[in-house]
């Protein structure tokens, strides 16, 4: 019989094997398009950067912003990428791992600012990557069991199409 705790244990593993493999994504992304963009400093605190997402949807300037666009392209790259990434060692709750780091994320943000982002603009995008992440790993998942069972072929078969 397996017992509460060894769950427990189990569960927090995995916890921390999403954070931080979120984390390393997102400063992989970052970085490489800090270097694509060319910008002049890298700081740490990329992945807590809010105040360059305020007025994006008014100001059309600010989409040309390199700065700007290396914060919007690391965020929505990471999310992106993050499911594939999860897949790796879970196989199962994607979605509810990825809502979890998600607001682990976001208390982070709060916590390196010291301040509770009101740029409305960013959680937009929070919310708009998160479901995007989600509807990745749900369809990975479906997928990979679909292939595994043999209910899953993408193309008919030659003796399906002569019948």
């Amino acid at each position: 019989m397996v017992s509460v705790s060894s769950i427990g244990k189990e569960i927090l593993l995995k916890l921390l094997g999403t954070i931080f493999s979120f984390y390393a994504v997102y400063y992989i992304v970052a970085s490489l398009l800090n270097g694509i963009l060319r910008l002049d400093s890298f700081d740490g605190t990329i992945p807590f950067h809010y105040q360059s997402f305020d007025q994006i949807f008014a100001n059309s300037t600010k989409w040309s912003d390199p700065v700007f666009l290396g914060d919007f392209i690391s965020l929505e790259g990471t999310y992106i990428t993050i499911p594939f990434v999860f897949y790796i060692f879970l196989r199962s709750r994607l979605w509810d791992y990825t809502i979890t780091i998600t607001a682990v994320h976001c208390i982070l943000v709060c916590l390196v600012n010291l301040a509770f982002p009101l740029v409305w603009e960013w959680w937009v995008w929070i919310v708009i990557s998160l479901l995007l992440s989600i509807g990745i790993s749900e369809l990975t998942s479906a997928l990979i069991r679909k292939k595994k069972t043999g209910s899953f072929r993408p193309l008919p078969r030659e003796e399906d199409k002569a019948s």
